[in-house]
């Protein structure tokens, strides 16, 4: 922890209630879920637990909720984001709650506390994962050449203690871990959360807490993706009730002079809102276990006096939406997995990196993936990180789930599975599941740092100790995951890993399975990428277990080849690739794959290339 934190004693909401509805005109749902487990009502800059007074009460008498068990802190009002959250973490151990089990407290927070509320859970989550020191490093590169910030001259002090509070974290973590694990629902209300309340701009005489909110206007690709990170893999519930003030209202306040106050340009839906949106949308966006919900026509601040009704629908927008139930399973523990359903036959596709089975694999996955009565399941063994720990990789595979999450009207749900001993993160609907593996990147970043790279061969990237697949696949030299979740000690161990995965999810090894990779056989497919030739030896090795059926994808040497797609699938897999691209230059603010080794920005004649692989699409059948 960077500076002074000041606690104050835990305060029951019900020591601050205000005046409430009547509870004779109210609806009594004596049988609620919100009735169980503790709530935990955080407040934002400036604010007090009393502005909780009209929602405590609407929970009590609407929602059966006990009034013992909605809690409040007073927390210090104007401290900056690591040292805010590191206060709640000190009264949540000091408030007796930590006693109670994991994933029973669900939390509602506003403003600058939904912030406070997210980076606990995602800072918890890298120091679970061991990659925390990823995450400090990441945000640093941004914090040193963080714009001028007219009138807030903290701003780059902010983004360096937010650095500092994980670096601080990471040297003992197991009490935000614990803190964190207490969570198992979070209900954000007019979230700023990428920004927001012209905190940029210096008008706040709360430069510390202004400082940290400027700073998320710039860092937040970093804190808060991939979604599933913040969730922790889909075993937390986070709905994100946004809102703003209709063309009949106006919202004033310190903004207003932005001259559009009908929009509340304190904390716009944009500032509120991580999933793709624009100014005035008003419906429902989903993301696993993370959901975003239109509240209503509501100012910032309205739910404190219940203006309109605010706090009364606050209320039942979070009783609409209990917290979800995922099947996960933990070291030492099994599960069932989601999808029991029997099909006709089964598409497996084996990607090396994120983009491959988009660029290389479609159409077929496009139509086995849109087939309902096909289980399609792509497993990307890499992931794609380049040698780069600063975010790339988890845009990447976010980029690669939203692709995912086009071909199914099936809500995509986060899972985390452990099979042959290894924990693997999932993303799973009736008939279509994403499994990503994340082991590193063969080659990027100093590559020849870890070893001069020849065409068959490449050595890794020193971010990731010099470790990769070829190496595995060569000497089974072991090699740790990106996010630090398990080792593979061999080759063997990880082909068993892939087997059991398609054993987790009922996939047959038999002739109703086909197997998609990329080519292993040089001859075939003269010219690729190292790491595409081990996902076909991957491919090559299941055989053994039975699976008949075999499609082997030729990669970059493609390009010398003519166009061969039908004007549909052409457009299929366009569609496809422009909604992984989009993705991962609105994550990333730019697409890697188009910036050049040693060059300062993007150059988008770099990936023109790719074009060719919109066009075709061959392989061949056989092992």
């Amino acid at each position: 922890m960077v500076g002074i934190v000041v606690l104050t004693p835990q305060e029951s909401i019900s020591s601050a209630i205000v005046a409430g509805p009547d509870s004779s005109t109210s609806n009594f749902a004596w049988n609620s879920w919100m009735s169980q487990g503790s709530w935990l009502l955080l407040h934002g800059m400036g604010s007090h637990p009393s502005v909780w007074g009209w929602v405590e009460s609407f929970m009590q008498l609407d929602e059966s909720v006990p009034r013992n068990d909605m809690l409040a802190p007073q927390l210090p009002n104007y401290e900056p984001l690591g040292n805010w959250t590191n206060n709640l973490v000190m009264w949540m151990n000091q408030s007796g709650i930590m006693s109670v089990p994991d994933g029973s407290v669900k939390v509602v927070a506003h403003s600058f506390g939904a912030a406070v509320t997210l980076f606990l859970l995602r800072t918890a989550y890298a120091l679970r994962h061991g990659n925390a020191a990823e995450l400090a490093s990441a945000i640093s590169s941004k914090c040193t050449d963080f714009p001028a910030v007219q009138g807030n001259a903290s701003a780059r002090v902010a983004c360096y203690e937010i650095v500092a509070e994980i670096q601080t974290q990471a040297k003992n973590p197991s009490l935000w871990i614990d803190a964190a694990s207490k969570i198992g629902a979070v209900y954000l209300y007019h979230g700023a959360i990428r920004g927001g309340c012209c905190a940029c701009t210096g008008v706040f005489a709360t430069p510390q807490t202004a400082a940290s909110v400027c700073v998320l206007e710039h860092v937040n690709s970093l804190l808060w993706y991939p979604i599933s990170d913040l969730t922790w893999d889909g075993t937390k519930t986070i709905v994100n009730i946004y809102g703003f003030a209709g063309n009949n209202h106006q919202c004033p306040g310190l903004c207003s002079s932005t001259g559009n106050v009908a929009q509340d340009k304190e904390v716009t839906e944009e500032d509120q809102r991580l999933l793709s949106a624009k100014d005035g949308d008003t419906g429902t966006a989903v993301s696993g276990s993370y959901t975003e919900v239109f509240g209503g026509y509501y100012c910032h601040s309205n739910f404190s006096n219940n203006t309109n009704g605010a706090a009364e629908a606050m209320v039942h927008t979070i009783a609409a939406y209990p917290p979800s139930t995922i099947t996960t399973t933990q070291p030492g523990t099994s599960s069932q997995p989601v999808t029991t359903t029997s099909f006709s036959s089964y598409a497996i596709y084996l990607s090396t990196h994120p983009d491959d089975w988009v660029l290389i694999e479609a159409p077929n996955v496009v139509h086995d993936a849109t087939t309902s009565t096909t289980l399609t399941v792509v497993i990307t063994i890499t992931a794609g990180d380049k040698g780069y720990n600063d975010g790339w990789w988890q845009d990447r595979e976010a980029a690669a789930t939203a692709a995912l999450q086009s071909l199914t009207a099936s809500i995509l749900t986060s899972q985390t599975i452990t099979v042959n001993g290894h924990q693997v993160a999932a993303k799973v609907s009736p008939s279509l599941i994403g499994v990503f593996m994340r082991i590193p990147d063969g080659a990027g970043l100093n590559t020849t740092l870890c070893g001069v790279p020849t065409a068959t061969m490449i050595y890794g990237t020193p971010n990731y100790a010099c470790e990769n697949l070829e190496q595995l696949h060569a000497s089974n030299r072991p090699v740790t995951t990106v996010d630090r979740a398990t080792t593979y000690t061999s080759w063997a161990d990880l082909v068993t890993t892939v087997h059991q995965i398609l054993n987790y999810y009922h996939v047959p090894a038999n002739r109703l399975t086909t197997i998609n990779a990329q080519d292993w056989n040089q001859t075939t497919n003269p010219g690729d990428h190292p790491d595409h030739y081990q996902d076909g030896y991957i491919a090559q090795a299941l055989e053994s277990y039975g699976y008949g059926v075999f499609r082997f994808y030729e990669g970059y040497g493609v390009k010398s080849l003519p166009p061969n797609l039908a004007e549909a699938d052409v457009n299929a897999k366009t569609k496809l690739w422009d909604i992984y691209n989009n993705q991962v230059a609105a994550l990333y603010g730019y697409d890697l794959d188009c910036k050049p080794y040693g060059a300062s920005t993007s150059d988008p004649t770099a990936c023109s290339g790719f074009s060719y692989f919109l066009q075709e699409q061959y392989y061949r059948t056989g092992s």
